[in-house]
């Protein structure tokens, strides 16, 4: 395992990290929380060091599971959480069914106390406004208190944490170059390349560090992904539309093609490619299997790309963006 620098910070992140989110829910798989530690075990094993969650998957339920895997050797770990929704309130349905959201200093303080309940600590070493819309950029209060955190040892730093649809990128240039953010966290993959990478572009020059969300693309990066299987109606993948996945299918088919040539898997390839941006500080893929983490955490996911491979990429990305479904 490789590390790297969060932003201007001391903290160092596992290149590849653990995104918790399908820790305690049932959003990509049903799982005992025997497999989803072990699945923790098995990353730590393979020198993850860096843990992503929210106190709204599984309304806090990741962030206990986490906090219990961690329970006696805290410091070994660099744990981000996320604030922005209400726990207790219904969700609103749709694509992403997600809850009302409140980003004003007073809630953002007593969800990070409920947080580190949850987690067993009394520190955060990456706090992150999830899904922020403009509003919530733009509020100086609730920054001004991160930064006052900040200063008492209670977050070690704090950032973004970006959602497709819901507030992106004119969020993220905001709050790159206005506020004092180490992290941006945004979707970005070799099929989905923006607003990613014109993020991570900012990201580079002032000095924040890119965290990269969904690098297989919900399964279209995978190869082991059946396009024709039918997933559970509570499936998070469901928000993307049967016709997206069925046009990406043939894009990931010459990406295989590609990565096998080149002593690859396709997963191995999604990673090793959000890896090639220098501004990227660690990717996160979602873990549903003791065979996930295997195979997302090897050597070959942390290969460089040549020069040849990257052209391919590009070429295939050019072709794949122009579809509009």
């Amino acid at each position: 395992m490789k590390y790297r620098s969060i932003g201007k910070t001391s903290i160092r992140v596992s290149e590849i990290g653990f995104g918790a989110w399908s820790v305690g829910t049932n959003w990509w798989a049903e799982n005992s929380e025997n497999i989803e530690t072990r699945m923790l075990e098995e990353a730590v094993e393979r020198g993850v060091n860096f843990f992503d969650t929210s106190n709204v998957y599984g309304d806090g339920r990741s962030e206990a599971i986490l906090g219990n895997f961690i329970k006696g050797r805290r410091e070994e770990f660099v744990i981000a959480s996320k604030f922005g929704y209400i726990v207790d309130a219904p969700r609103t349905g749709g694509a992403h069914s997600e809850r009302p959201q409140l980003f004003t200093a007073e809630h953002m303080k007593s969800s990070l106390e409920r947080t580190l309940r949850n987690l067993g600590t009394d520190y955060i070493d990456i706090y992150q406004l999830h899904n922020p819309k403009m509003d919530a950029i733009e509020n100086d209060e609730l920054f001004a208190e991160l930064e006052h955190l900040v200063d008492e040892n209670i977050i070690r730093a704090y950032g973004v944490a970006l959602g497709p649809a819901i507030g992106w990128k004119e969020e993220g240039l905001k709050a790159i170059r206005e506020r004092g953010i180490s992290t941006l966290q945004s979707v970005y993959n070799i099929l989905e390349q923006e607003p990613g990478l014109s993020l991570f572009g900012e990201c580079g020059a002032r000095g924040v560090s890119g965290l990269v969300r969904v690098p297989h693309a919900s399964g279209a990066l995978d190869e082991r992904f059946n396009i024709s299987e039918k997933l559970r109606s509570d499936d998070h993948r469901n928000f993307r539309t049967r016709k997206w996945l069925e046009e990406m299918s043939g894009f990931s088919r010459r990406l295989a093609a590609m990565a096998e040539e080149n002593g690859l898997k396709l997963t191995q390839l999604a990673v090793a490619f959000a890896l090639s941006n220098s501004a990227v500080a660690s990717v996160l893929p979602t873990f549903s299997s003791e065979e996930d983490v295997e195979l997302f955490i090897s050597e070959e996911s942390m290969r460089g790309l040549s020069p040849a491979m990257q052209h391919e990429i590009n070429s295939i990305y050019e072709e794949a963006r122009k579809i509009v479904v």
